[in-house]
């Protein structure tokens, strides 16, 4: 039997929509799960930048308490496995204790967002980080405990050795979800390149490590010549989902100045509606994206020739996407759940 420890359902983020994926890919490969859904105290974000602090936590809690459940009611059996979608969980650790008490042979495999290893991060920026650090030992705790981790990228699975000075044999690059013929459905219709409109996104959270502030120098530049190409910051408008594919269906560029990028889910949905990709050359994008999206220099005049050309070129071919669309199945194998 699979368990699935899943986040919370949060429609500004992506948990809505990969467990819709991981749930297909499950049923598709006729692999027999129970999901272990816990109680939020809130289904918004009002504390904390990604998760909302206090709710992701009660959310987690009462996950754990149902495991525990299951366990005093000798549900859990040996050669189970526990799949978690975000590992930086505290009190995970309470499957492994349980197992262990009860001699009970279980499996933990596991998503690994972010962290301490990420100094742009929350978790670094508020709870600290460093060789001194609880949550430095507590990730590397964590690393420990599981099976095999999954992390978006080789550039975050070399990041989190680097930071840790150690290499870690169990953390693996799978991709963390993406299905990008789901993403185009949710469009009434494809546009054409001819079609689109002279829009330039920034699909990130108005967040310092995001730099939105870079994007408004960049739009007061272009538009001084340009005053027709519209700059949009998307979590200024409070879009559903539909409304956020809609807009980048008929966008030309995509803008990112981010410090922190394991995966990159806005950048991907972007390229999967043709857009143009005008993108930092460090953290994940090298890895994914072609040089022709890439720029070293945050020099105004020059980012913004970059967007005028961009806005006047269609983008090239995206590669990578045929490779995230097989995260979930890169995860099951990975598990040994399925060929």
């Amino acid at each position: 039997m699979l368990y699935w420890i899943p986040l919370e359902k949060l429609d500004e983020r992506y948990t809505i929509l990969t467990r819709k994926w991981f749930k297909a890919e499950l049923n598709n490969n006729k692999i027999e799960y129970e999901v272990i859904e816990g109680t939020p105290l809130d289904n918004k974000i009002h504390v904390g930048s990604f998760l909302d602090a206090f709710s992701t936590i009660h959310y987690k809690s009462t996950q754990i308490q149902k495991v525990a459940q299951l366990f005093q009611d000798s549900k859990i059996k040996d050669g189970d496995t526990f799949f978690v979608d975000d590992i930086w969980m505290p009190g995970i650790e309470g499957i492994k204790y349980m197992a262990g008490i009860a001699g009970i042979n279980i499996k933990m495999y596991g998503v690994y967002h972010a962290g301490s290893n990420i100094a742009s991060d929350d978790i670094a920026v508020k709870l600290g980080s460093g060789v001194n650090s609880w949550t430095k030992h507590y990730e590397r705790s964590l690393f420990n405990m599981f099976d095999k981790v999954f992390v978006g990228s080789k550039f975050h699975k070399n990041n989190i050795n680097m930071y840790h000075s150690k290499k870690f044999g169990n953390i693996v690059a799978t991709g963390i979800g993406f299905n990008a013929d789901y993403i185009k459905n949710q469009v009434k219709k494809l546009k054409t390149w001819d079609e689109k409109e002279n829009i330039v996104l920034f699909p990130h959270r108005n967040h310092p490590e995001k730099k939105p502030k870079l994007f408004d120098k960049l739009q007061k530049e272009v538009n001084k010549k340009y005053p027709e190409i519209k700059f949009i910051k998307t979590f200024d408008h409070n879009l559903s989902k539909t409304e956020l594919y809609e807009l980048m269906n008929k966008s030309k560029v995509m803008f990112s100045a981010a410090l922190q990028e394991n995966f990159g889910y806005a950048t991907l949905e972007s390229a999967t509606f043709g857009c143009n990709l005008l993108l930092p050359n460090k953290v994940v994008y090298p890895e994914f994206y072609p040089n022709s999206c890439l720029y070293k220099s945050e020099n105004i005049k020059e980012l913004s020739a970059r967007i005028i050309e961009m806005i006047n070129t269609p983008p090239p071919e995206y590669k990578i996407i045929s490779w995230t669309d097989k995260s979930m199945m890169h995860m099951l194998k990975e598990m040994r759940l399925t060929k």
